[in-house]
């Protein structure tokens, strides 16, 4: 068992993972607006009327292509099952680790990948942005406070909002490698599956957006950070555990009903 979690592990160093990563980071940066390279006097001046956490509010509220992070947190597991079923070792391992083990194993893998994308990208962008510009400049804290989103982590260098921001990412990206791990026990084309988590999360904005739903309710406005879920930092970090470990356990049933399927009807 130890040494196929080894093997496992290398997914979070192999390409796709690094190309979730790095396209998350890109992602934010050009939603940021900023081209890659400034000159030295551009910096001095976003450096008086800016700071990382107004570019990151700007980005969830108005970014253009924030949404395609439901395409890149999904990358290093996605298609895992899928062509571990194509190569017919699936079956194997079931009767090996025993069908609880299997998909409870799988669905850890495919939630710490997701979420180690999505945050790992955004704090990518964290360390880029905040060697050109303060994370928290004290000027700018009344206009912080009007977005309403987690005042009480901006104080100080405005560290606690960052990690709140960063949990919440990670909550993002483990949504959507689990997402992607159960639909791929109905779906037989590797690149659909990949795109599978955006159309899904496309379709859902069209649907609220039919159905007048109020924003305090969107699912989305709380795996995107814009809303408040908690009155203090400490209080915010329990409830998205309580939130990560509710997806991974729904996930896990979710995907073991469909291995069984898989496994009873032997093809997609």
């Amino acid at each position: 068992m130890r040494k196929v979690i080894w093997n496992y592990s290398k997914i979070f160093w192999g390409g796709y993972f690094w190309l979730g990563l790095i396209g998350v980071f890109l992602v934010f940066l050009m939603d940021a607006d900023l081209p890659v390279f400034f000159d030295m006097q551009t910096w001095s001046v976003l450096q008086a009327n800016s700071d990382v956490i107004m570019t990151v509010a700007d980005i969830i509220y108005f970014g253009i292509y924030f949404s395609l992070i439901f395409v890149f947190s999904g990358l290093a597991f996605a298609t895992q099952f899928y062509r571990e079923w194509n190569s017919g070792i699936v079956p194997w391992m079931v009767c090996k680790w025993g069908i609880k083990r299997y998909t409870f194993t799988y669905t850890c893998l495919a939630a710490l990948s997701g979420g180690i994308i999505s945050s790992g990208g955004f704090l990518l962008y964290i360390l880029y942005m905040a060697y050109h510009i303060p994370i928290l400049n004290p000027v700018l804290l009344d206009q912080h406070k009007d977005l309403g989103m987690y005042v009480y982590a901006m104080y100080g260098s405005g560290i606690h909002y960052i990690i709140i921001m960063a949990f919440i990412f990670f909550v993002l990206g483990a949504f959507i490698g689990i997402i992607s791990l159960c639909l791929s026990t109905v779906l037989d084309n590797r690149y659909v599956l990949m795109l599978m988590p955006y159309i899904l999360y496309r379709a859902y904005v069209e649907i609220v957006k039919v159905l007048h739903i109020p924003g305090e309710f969107r699912v989305d406005y709380f795996l995107f950070g814009r809303l408040n879920i908690g009155n203090s930092f400490w209080n915010t970090v329990i409830i998205l555990s309580g939130v990560f470990a509710a997806i991974t356990v729904t996930g896990c049933f979710l995907f073991r009903k469909g291995v069984k399927r898989r496994l009873c009807y032997g093809k997609y």
